[in-house]
């Protein structure tokens, strides 16, 4: 867990000692809220989550229960002002006896969180926001393709939904969905900063990028760029099997950034070849953090499947050590990386720093 100008930072914790669902939901939530009130903030500030859960293992809809069950003990004000959040399946989470993992990302001026502008779901009841805007920056939720029928005069038919059975046609409702949350905000897709691409299917990387690219250019009704600022994250699904993709993100209005109270935060997508090892990745990782402008991480995680992890030169987390020993003076306090599991043919990283 880091906290660094005014943000504070869960890195994709999980519960040391085990025990049920519940159990180590609770665990985990209150240690962060314990947390929080020594540094002077409280679950409240929370403005993003993401629910990492075993698959096989956990529903993820309890999953999700759990969570928001545990958070809104801690903080009422949740229910009323939540941030925004996404679940996915992971095949592994590296303890064996670890169920879900957590990743949370806080504001600890609580009053700026309650000041912020959000938009809410209006189609059903949920405790996430569709997105949430703190100064110059937005945090999207995890977006995906579900869609409500409508009577004639406009009214949601009750208890009916429908998911696409093609991935293209999915994309699209995603895509139409960020497009409605930017809108919303007064931002476009030039904004977007980074989006998360939660996947469950087959296609190539370079297919999964095209689609989506091509997905926004429809929308908006004119080209746009945007294969290097998605980062892929293969699994086994999110809350319901029928999604083959789910999208969250940030965007950012750089020109406001001087002028509000709590700094902007940038994203990195660290990319490594697939025949690359840990060392490859780490090298990079260290490159994009010294290759310019000194950077003050405050979350680093490294996206790997199983297999690549364990690829005979030792295994990831016990070989990062003397890399994240050099990447220690571009962190405060020191850092703490997080291994998500997934099924990605080539690794990956995500830099969370503030410039």
């Amino acid at each position: 867990m880091v906290e660094d100008c005014g943000y504070f930072c869960a890195n994709w914790l999980t519960a040391p000692d085990g025990g049920d669902l519940n159990a180590q939901v609770d665990a985990i939530i209150g240690q962060i809220a314990r947390t929080l009130q020594t540094l002077g903030g409280d679950m409240a500030g929370m403005v993003k989550h993401t629910i990492l859960v075993r698959a096989g293992h956990v529903d993820p809809i309890q999953a999700i229960e759990a969570v928001h069950r545990a958070c809104h003990a801690h903080a009422p004000a949740l229910v009323r002002r939540p941030g925004v959040g996404t679940i996915f399946c992971s095949p592994e989470l590296g303890d064996p006896s670890a169920l879900v993992a957590f990743f949370g990302l806080f504001v600890l001026d609580t009053a700026l969180v309650a000041e912020a502008q959000r938009m809410l779901f209006h189609e059903m009841p949920m405790d996430v926001a569709k997105g949430v805007r703190i100064g110059p920056q937005t945090f999207l939720t995890g977006l995906e393709a579900l869609e409500f029928p409508t009577a004639p005069d406009g009214a949601r038919v009750e208890g009916e939904y429908h998911v696409a059975p093609e991935f293209v046609s999915q994309t699209e409702v995603v895509v139409h969905k960020i497009m409605s949350v930017l809108r919303y905000f007064e931002l476009g897709p030039d904004d977007i900063q980074k989006l998360n691409v939660y996947l469950k299917t087959g296609l190539e990387d370079d297919t999964v990028r095209q689609i989506v690219t091509d997905a926004f250019s429809r929308v908006v009704r004119h080209p746009v760029t945007m294969a290097n600022r998605l980062q892929l994250i293969r699994g086994q699904g999110m809350a319901i099997p029928a999604f083959a993709i789910e999208i969250d993100g940030y965007a950012l209005r750089p020109s406001v950034a001087a002028d509000t109270a709590i700094p902007a935060l940038r994203f990195r997508i660290v990319d490594a070849d697939t025949d690359a090892d840990w060392r490859s990745l780490c090298n990079a990782t260290i490159a994009a953090i010294t290759g310019s402008a000194p950077r003050r991480i405050i979350a680093l995680t490294f996206f790997v499947s199983t297999a690549w992890a364990e690829n005979g030169s030792g295994s990831l987390p016990q070989a990062m050590g003397a890399y994240v020993d050099r990447m220690l003076p571009f962190a405060h306090p020191p850092l703490s990386p997080g291994i998500v599991y997934c099924e990605n043919s080539s690794p990956s990283a995500e830099l969370v720093f503030i410039a």
